[in-house]
């Protein structure tokens, strides 16, 4: 009660079994040989070896979910079609692939769980300096359901479809249309498949494309990515190389991402020492929309002038494994303890000056203040 699919490795030799059941009652739809010495399906394409030479003629390769997907699409003339072995596609089909094409193509049923294993393929792809395109086919739709149309209407979609960089900023320009709040989410999962991207020249151009579709300038792109690979670096206004000036940032991401944490005048008043003029507009800005105790935070970041709403932009893509251990406590205390040695600095060289210009009143009253930043 099974349909069985013999499995040819790239010189055409048996070397496992697809079987799909055709009774609806079995738990198991696939059941596929195991993996032998001969046998290994992370690295084997089904339909590679009936597929080679088309794949070298037309220039290109279609990747599709399954076993019947293959045949529907070479019934209807799409003969350089072939698909993973009830896996994903993996690093080692990818290399196969490029081998003989530098042209690939990822068809994918159009429905979440379609959309959803075509970006887990693109990953893949750019890891190894593919970049592939995406055919996405009607909701519900699979090669075979083409076999009832038209023999041009499966090909039609195949012209059509997009190059993935492409494909995922198009998707996300319209998910944030519907969705504002989620904007710094997508934002970062763009730019991760920005940084596996290989070829310097097709990220340049992608950088600047996600930047003027997210009203974003490519500097602070730049940025972002240097965040990815190194949390260490705090992203805010402006670069940001101490420590004082990185607690700054870090005390209003953990407010953005943690708001019920600090008492209700907590940070505005932290603020009042930021050397970050930015960070400090922010926070006055923030408090200014405070209306009521029914006050959202996501909400409030909408009104705010268009150079805040960026900044916070970039304070809330920060990666949320950065900041989820932080005890906000011993974050304000060490800051308070920096911004008080500032402050001390501050006042030791007015103090020089004023010692210098002879001015005893204001030396003295400097001198009360600096014994009074001592004592706390």
């Amino acid at each position: 009660d099974r349909l069985m699919f013999p499995i040819r490795n790239t010189t055409g030799k048996i070397v496992g079994f697809g079987g799909r059941s055709l009774n609806s009652d079995n738990v198991a739809k696939y059941i596929n040989s195991p993996e032998s010495p001969i046998y290994n399906k992370s690295q084997e394409l089904y339909g590679f070896y009936q597929a080679k030479q088309a794949i070298k003629t037309e220039k290109q390769a279609i990747v599709v979910e399954g076993y019947l997907d293959v045949i529907a699409c070479h019934q209807l003339g799409l003969k350089q079609a072939v698909a993973p072995l009830g896996t994903s596609l993996t690093q080692k089909q990818v290399r196969l692939l490029k081998r003989y094409t530098e042209d690939l193509i990822l068809m994918f049923d159009g429905d979440n769980a379609g959309r959803q294993a075509a970006h887990k393929a693109v990953k893949t792809c750019l890891v190894e300096g593919f970049h592939p395109r995406i055919c996405l086919l009607e909701a519900g739709m699979d090669p075979g359901d083409y076999l009832k149309q038209p023999p041009e209407a499966l090909n039609d979609q195949v012209q059509k479809s997009q190059r993935a960089l492409d494909f995922l900023i198009s998707q996300a320009m319209e998910h944030v249309a519907q969705n504002r709040h989620d904007k710094p989410k997508v934002l970062r999962k763009l730019i991760d498949y920005l940084n596996l991207v290989t070829d310097p020249l097709v990220k340049i151009h992608y950088r600047s494309q996600v930047a003027e579709y997210f009203d974003i300038s490519v500097q602070e792109i730049e940025k972002i990515v240097e965040i990815t690979r190194n949390p260490d670096t705090l992203a805010g206004h402006n670069p940001m190389t101490t420590q004082a000036l990185s607690l700054e940032s870090l005390l209003v991401v953990l407010y953005l991402n943690r708001p019920s944490s600090f008492d209700s005048t907590q940070l505005i008043e932290l603020s009042e020492d930021f050397a970050d003029e930015g960070l400090k507009n922010l926070v006055r800005a923030l408090e200014s929309l405070k209306k009521d105790e029914t006050f959202d935070l996501h909400k409030a970041i909408q009104e705010l002038p268009q150079d805040l709403q960026g900044l916070c932009t970039r304070l809330l893509l920060h990666d949320s494994s950065i900041h989820s251990d932080v005890n906000i406590s011993d974050c304000i205390h060490k800051f308070k303890q920096l911004a008080n040695k500032q402050k001390l600095k501050k006042i030791t060289a007015q103090i020089v000056q004023a010692d210098l210009k002879k001015d005893q009143q204001l030396k003295l009253t400097l001198l009360k203040q600096k014994q009074q930043l001592l004592s706390e």
